[in-house]
């Protein structure tokens, strides 16, 4: 049961990172499973089994959330409903603050034990800054999309895509997607997976190893960037506890404004039914985040 729940959390971490201003490390949070995951990411190598066995359902479910949901996501649901989707997504997000909270306070309790003193201006300006840094990621907008075609240019760039993209995806509040989106390469991979699944699915060699050799480098660039900013985000928990939770409550709070934003930006109007769903959508995925938070 705890492996098929774990494959579930990985599943809606891999769906959020495929969503414009939602991000996969506001999931991990909310859903009570982020500093787990850090450790398991960091300790890989020291801990090898134990983090393997650790990180393997959530692995898994967020590569069936990405390949299984890019399509119906990007294609169906954002399209034909983007209102309830994103209150689906808004409804996680709040339902986890709470415990955001709570670990704020635990770090607090814990620093004041240690004969620390708590900066109460700096934690505010960084719940500030980081609050802003969000919403002023709203005006970066949509760039010019960029045509990828195998190359060793391309490989590279796609590797550099890839440490950006799980960079944010570890960051909490801080959208991949979006970012990817602003400078040009969103449409570009996304359409490169679910071409992928489609060769995949119509036996296509040559258009499937075409995207593949896409996929692969921005695979592993993902991979380096989740270890390395994995690595960096422990050690300020570690030695600056409670001022980076008030960093990730700041983000974390703000993540619902761009959500909404970008199901607002749409051809598809917003009608009594659609708010109807949306309040539907967004109590289920509160409930959900505070029944995973608890487990």
């Amino acid at each position: 049961m705890s492996f098929l729940l774990d494959l579930l959390r990985g599943a809606l971490i891999g769906v959020a990172n495929i969503i414009p201003g939602v991000s996969g490390g506001t999931m991990m949070v909310t859903m009570g499973i982020y500093d787990k995951l850090l450790s398991s990411i960091t300790g890989l190598f020291k801990h090898f089994k134990k983090s393997v066995i650790t990180l393997l359902p959530y692995f898994l479910g967020m590569g069936v959330g990405i390949v299984g949901f890019a399509f119906l996501l990007t294609k169906y649901l954002l399209v034909k409903f983007p209102l309830p989707t994103a209150f689906a997504f808004i409804g996680l997000i709040v339902g986890g603050i709470p415990l955001i909270v709570k670990k704020l306070r635990v770090a607090g309790e814990a620093e004041k034990q240690a004969g620390r003193k708590e900066n109460v201006w700096l934690n505010r300006i960084i719940f500030v800054f980081f609050f802003a840094l969000i919403q002023g990621m709203q005006f970066l907008g949509e760039g010019v999309t960029r045509e990828v075609k195998p190359s060793v240019a391309i490989a590279l760039i796609m590797v550099v895509m890839g440490v950006i993209t799980s960079s944010a995806m570890v960051i909490p509040g801080v959208s991949g997607s979006l970012i990817l989106l602003a400078i040009g390469y969103y449409n570009s991979i996304t359409a490169a997976i679910t071409d992928f699944i489609s060769a995949l699915k119509a036996m296509d060699f040559p258009v499937l190893f075409e995207k593949f050799a896409v996929l692969f480098p921005f695979g592993i660039g993902v991979l380096l960037g989740i270890f390395f900013v994995a690595k960096l985000i422990e050690w300020l928990l570690r030695k600056h506890g409670k001022t980076t939770y008030y960093g990730i409550l700041g983000l974390v709070v703000s993540s619902p404004v761009p959500v909404f934003l970008n199901a607002l930006n749409t051809d598809v109007p917003v009608t009594v039914g659609a708010v109807v769903a949306s309040a539907l959508t967004c109590a289920a995925g509160t409930v959900a985040a505070y029944v995973m938070s608890k487990e």
